[in-house]
């Protein structure tokens, strides 16, 4: 589904966890980390949701509803999912 291969350490994040990484990019100001469009996001429209591995976050891009989407290696943010439970049942975490 990510179409790369996710790092032993790959999780969601807590909430409180959520909290404190999305305040921190909220305030990212590196454009290199907001991709270019189709491929971007805005981080004020976003809630970082968890991590493939080491710089390779996953999140709810409200701009778009609130579809998933996850920054690749090459620092494309590529849209994975529509919908957070879509995302669940593509992991096989939660049955349709």
């Amino acid at each position: 589904m990510f179409g790369e291969r996710p790092d032993p350490s790959w999780r969601f994040y807590t909430l409180d966890e959520m909290r404190d990484m999305t305040e921190d990019w909220h305030r990212e100001a590196d454009p290199v980390w907001f991709g270019t469009p189709p491929d971007d996001i805005d981080p004020r429209c976003s809630v970082l949701i968890g991590e493939l591995g080491y710089d390779r976050p996953f999140a709810l891009d409200l701009r778009i509803g609130a579809a998933i989407r996850f920054m690749t290696i090459g620092g494309r943010w590529r849209p994975i999912a529509e919908s957070f439970p879509a995302l669940l049942i593509a992991l096989g975490i939660e049955r349709t």
